[in-house]
């Protein structure tokens, strides 16, 4: 049986706060946001956007990606928070709190805008349904962290039994996988809580001290052999180079995530942690600050991709060359800083406040389980529909409605989405950005 709390981490076992952690968080959601900006092939053709494949037909794009797929570590640092909170009866509610609060209010927001766009003209009904697809096709993340997260006190029993021992085993689980998905599909989903749990497993670690088998110089070597590990299966196991799903493509490491995914977030973990163990950073205010802003510039990062193409793509201020050639990727710097600045503008427009006051009572196991299954639910549904008009949408909208319910009835409860980081709970209510207060146990 699966536990579903754990006896929580006594503060002679882990420092109060692991800035590192942080610093890497806000880093990766970044490099995250980037990453997306530079790959989006956005073209307007017939008075309508249209998104070209470019991961398909540009091979530098699928190598980019071994340096822009950087979830494996965000994973790693949900472990450490939630490692830290699992010993508390209503930690659960608190982590679908934190994430469908902030989702509900991006999804009506945007539902309410294409609506709008679409009933005064300003869209047809094709480009509404493209754009609302492109606004929710990231959400699949939050589906995958909420799962991996409910598994998190049982990492923790794991991590205290077995330590770095069950490391070996995830990985082999995942080879596993990967051949049997080969023959069922369906079987190679079973990557999403082996691999996905393995990065985070190495987060849970982190929290309970457990240091990298030989220290720095370990954690380095064994960055060099995952990698090393990860050629190896691309150039003679089959597996492709992309590191993020490529549509239309036979075989993939993200969705669901496969063995190669599992050692490029081993070579992730074991970099950070040969950079940062020992390690104190400066600036605790700086770091929080870029804290507050993950979530909100996770969910909305593509909304200011859309905004930065309708503003310039169709009125000409920039050009459109045919996606993936040498004059495409020179203009690419101009678009990357547009893109970012339109992001800015719609973070700085939905705005980013933390005012109300807490929801009485505490959820027990069966509102905090149904809460978590409604969650997970309504991410899959919404990110597979999208923001569209359909009973698929309607229904993830529904299941999010149901998880806010039954999360809300806690003492304490929090704004801040990702709810990667660990600290002291807060009073309020969800900003739209949901960025409020991501420093929430």
């Amino acid at each position: 049986m699966v536990p579903t709390t754990a006896a929580p981490i006594s503060p002679a076992q882990v420092p109060p706060r692991d800035l590192a952690v942080d610093v890497a968080r806000a880093v990766a959601v970044g490099v995250v946001v980037v990453g997306h900006a530079i790959v989006a092939a956005v073209a307007w053709r017939g008075g309508r956007p249209v998104a070209d494949n470019l991961l398909a037909t540009s091979p530098l794009a699928r190598a980019m990606t071994w340096v822009f797929q950087v979830l494996p570590l965000v994973f790693l640092c949900g472990g450490v928070a939630s490692a830290r909170s699992a010993g508390r009866p209503d930690w659960l509610a608190a982590r679908v709190e934190r994430l469908a609060a902030p989702v509900t209010a991006y999804v009506a927001v945007v539902a309410t805008g294409l609506l709008g766009a679409r009933l005064t003209g300003a869209l047809d009904t094709g480009s509404v349904r493209v754009v609302g697809q492109a606004l929710a096709m990231h959400l699949w993340f939050l589906a995958a962290f909420l799962l991996v997260t409910a598994l998190v006190p049982a990492l923790v029993v794991a991590g205290r039994r077995h330590g770095w021992r069950a490391v070996p085993v995830a990985l082999v689980a995942a080879g596993l996988i990967d051949v049997a998905g080969r023959r069922v599909p369906l079987l190679g989903w079973l990557g999403v809580p082996v691999v996905w749990g393995l990065c985070t497993h190495l987060g849970v670690l982190r929290a309970l001290g457990r240091t990298w088998p030989g220290g720095r110089r370990g954690a380095a070597l064994s960055a060099v052999a995952a990698l090393l590990g990860l050629l190896v299966l691309v150039r003679w196991g089959g597996y492709p180079v992309s590191m993020v799903n490529v549509p239309g493509a036979g075989r993939s490491n993200a969705g669901p995530p496969s063995l190669a995914m599992a050692l490029l977030g081993l070579a992730q973990a074991g970099a950070f942690s040969a950079l940062t163990d020992g390690w104190k950073p400066r600036r605790p205010a700086l770091i929080a600050a870029a804290n507050r802003l993950a979530m909100g510039a996770y969910l909305w990062q593509f909304a200011g991709i859309v905004l930065a193409a309708v503003l310039l793509l169709p009125t000409g201020i920039l050009p459109a060359p045919a996606t993936g050639t040498a004059t495409w990727w020179a203009w690419r710097p101009i678009w990357l800083v547009a893109c970012l600045a339109a992001i800015a503008a719609v973070l700085a427009t939905v705005g980013v406040r933390a005012t109300g006051s807490p929801a009485p009572g505490r959820p027990g196991r069966v509102g905090s389980t149904v809460a978590a299954v409604a969650a997970l639910a309504g991410f899959v549904l919404v990110t597979t529909a999208g923001i569209t008009a359909s009973w698929g949408f309607l229904a993830g909208a529904a299941c999010l409605a149901v998880a806010r319910l039954a999360a809300r009835h806690r003492a304490d409860w929090g704004v801040g989405g990702l709810a990667l980081a660990d600290g002291p709970a807060c009073s309020a209510k969800p900003a739209l950005s949901g960025g409020a207060r991501e420093l929430v146990a």
